[in-house]
């Protein structure tokens, strides 16, 4: 959750045209941090509640989990991330359809 991974989903979720929530930039559920309200993480979905750490913890668990299954050697630290994936491993994985 690096502010360079959170802000490439923020951009993402504004890509395909998430709304931003209708709290706007006020924390007014406070169950998240006040950064993430402030930062436009926060997105409707559904009329719920979706901020750009819901989706990137999917997105890169899935790359970690795919790296790991392919080599044994990698742990959860040091297997690449989603964005050090090949475009070749990427592409006809249903787990990435919708990461960006």
């Amino acid at each position: 959750m690096s502010e360079e991974y959170l802000e490439r989903y923020r951009a993402y979720l504004n890509h395909v045209g998430l709304p931003q929530h209708p709290t706007g930039s006020v924390n007014r559920l406070r169950d998240t941090e006040d950064v993430f309200t402030e930062g436009g993480h926060c997105f409707a979905f559904n009329r719920e509640l979706l901020f750009s750490y819901d989706v990137c913890g999917g997105c890169e668990a899935h790359a970690v989990l795919l790296n790991m299954a392919s080599n044994p050697s990698y742990t959860v630290r040091t297997a690449p991330t989603l964005v050090q994936l090949d475009e070749k491993t990427r592409s006809g994985n249903v787990n990435f359809v919708n990461c960006p």
